[in-house]
């Protein structure tokens, strides 16, 4: 009789362990929605990338407008592109620039006054929420231009 018990003991424990531990799993989703809960996180991989305001094309047209080619980086002969890297904030803003490769004589401080100067863009998000996202730019410097 007493073995029974403590077999039906074991049995309860077992089923009980086993109930709280499928209880405990967390899945992908709710690790994403904890980091968002996060303030100050800076995110790489979204959902949905930031973008320039008015899409690619605009992007473009303002680096074209704006871009000044520096002097030396003509004279020299100079062309290749800068990457740059910064942080597009919730409300859309830049922040946290800096030069991932550039290429010299001038063009690396242009691509940088550039990426200051931009208008706000549209934040990325992630499950409908606007968080702050790493992103990557490549700005062209040719003698063509």
């Amino acid at each position: 009789m007493a073995r029974f018990q403590f077999v039906s003991l074991l049995f309860c424990l077992l089923l009980c362990i086993s109930q709280f531990v499928s209880a405990q799993q967390v899945t992908a989703q709710d690790l994403l929605l904890r980091e968002l809960k996060q303030t100050g996180e800076i995110y790489t991989v979204v959902e949905k990338q930031p973008t320039f305001s008015g899409g690619q094309n605009a992007l473009q047209q303002y680096l074209r407008q704006h871009r000044r080619y520096p002097e030396a980086a003509r004279k020299a002969g100079i062309s290749g592109r800068v990457f740059v890297a910064f942080v597009v904030n919730t409300d859309g803003s830049i922040q946290d620039v800096e030069l991932l490769k550039g290429i010299g004589l001038g063009c690396d401080e242009e691509a940088i006054r550039l990426v200051k100067g931009m208008p706000k863009w549209i934040p990325g998000s992630q499950s409908g929420k606007a968080i702050r996202v790493k992103y990557n730019l490549p700005i062209a410097f040719g003698l063509t231009e």
